[in-house]
């Protein structure tokens, strides 16, 4: 006997096809901002990098562009969460990471295992010990114990007047060669040092010399001595934009109040200044390709690594800081909220870097790069 067949099997009614979240034709438009807005930065990047006097527009989009690309990686992620099915936002979002990991990613050239003669030098813009505005009651009290407590072997100083430098030679017993930017033999006026400090390194000679052949800018060269081991060390300091934080609040109040030419003279000053500092770099490649001794070029670029002049440096230099620094080694806050690095130390090939940190002390409106390098030895065969 067979049972009756039971009820026929009901299965569940088939969803609905799922519909796109794309925004229609406003996600549209979002989506391909976020694009647009990728490619316009990469223009940037690259004008940044290969123009060697830039328009001041380009030097500010570069100057900030790390800020900029973390504003423009917000923006793509929320038009992203808005509109998740459209491809355009998670292609640029993806680009902008590769894009920040190729221009500021880590490097892996620090090599604590060096041998060789060590040598540390420090570099630092002191703005004349706080001499014009008065802020600082003992900066040359903070600079001397900044200097003992990071006891470098070479320091170069910026922005220090021959008068100014006279007691930090005296409690530090640096033994150092001093010109003024333009030259001269005026004591009072601001300009640069190369100095030795210790007894591991001696000053073998010194003396100033232009930039560029027709203009009166100058920078120190060096040249140090340890056990038959000569180092040049250039002091340097690009042409300055004149414009500090309280000037630059000063243009933007006049610039509000009607004043259009607080701004528009503030470019066309910028273009000059660019052009001068795109003249300098190129003079200084031009001398230390010159240079058979191993060289340390530091001091104050005014100037971020983005910039075409950093590039053609790193070409022949090693950049120390990201060889062997960690994090963004700002040594200036602009408007005293944005960090920059606008003070360099550069090595040529026979330098290893070890190490490289920025202290954080207060003496200057910059703050100090200290870097430790070692003197790789020549091989014998180019010895012989």
């Amino acid at each position: 006997m067979t049972e009756p067949p039971g009820e026929p099997l009901s299965l569940p009614p088939a969803a609905p096809p799922r519909r796109g979240v794309t925004g229609g034709s406003l996600g549209a438009l979002a989506s391909w901002s976020t694009v647009l807005g990728f490619f316009a930065v990469l223009v940037v990047v690259l004008l940044g990098r290969t123009l060697r006097a830039p328009p001041v527009t380009l030097l500010v989009a570069v100057t900030f562009l790390p800020y900029e690309l973390v504003v423009f990686g917000l923006y793509t992620a929320v038009v992203w969460a808005r509109v998740p099915d459209r491809r355009g936002p998670a292609l640029s979002l993806t680009a902008q990471v590769l894009l920040a990991l190729v221009l500021w990613g880590p490097t892996h050239g620090r090599d604590s295992d060096a041998v060789g003669a060590p040598l540390r030098v420090m570099s630092w813009n002191v703005q004349r010990l706080w001499g014009v505005d008065g802020l600082h009651h003992n900066a040359t009290g903070c600079v001397a114990e900044a200097v003992r407590a990071a006891q470098p072997d070479v320091v170069t100083l910026l922005e220090i007047s021959g008068q100014e430098l006279e007691p930090l030679e005296a409690q530090l017993g640096l033994r150092c060669v001093h010109t003024p930017y333009r030259g001269g033999e005026n004591d009072r006026q601001g300009g640069l040092a190369a100095c030795v400090r210790g007894d591991r390194w001696q000053l073998r000679s010194g003396s100033a010399l232009r930039f560029v052949d027709d203009e009166d800018w100058f920078y120190v060269f060096t040249e140090v001595e340890r056990e038959g081991v000569v180092i040049n060390v250039l002091s340097v300091h690009l042409y300055p934009y004149e414009v500090g934080t309280r000037r630059m609040r000063e243009r933007v109040r006049r610039f509000t109040t009607g004043d259009a030419e607080a701004i528009t003279g503030l470019a066309g000053a910028g273009a000059d200044v660019m052009q001068a500092q795109s003249d300098q770099s190129r003079a200084l490649l031009e001398r230390v390709e010159r240079l058979e001794d191993p060289t340390v070029v530091a001091g104050d670029f005014n100037s971020v690594r983005d910039l075409s002049l950093h590039v053609a440096l790193r070409e022949r230099l090693a950049d120390v800081w990201e060889r062997a620094g960690e994090g963004s080694g700002a040594t200036v806050w602009f408007l005293d909220a944005l960090p920059l690095r606008v003070d360099y130390i550069y090595a040529s090939a026979r330098l290893q870097p070890s190490a490289a940190v920025v202290p954080a002390v207060d003496c200057s409106d910059h703050r100090p790069v200290v870097s430790d390098l070692r003197v790789v030895p020549l091989p014998i065969s180019a010895i012989e």
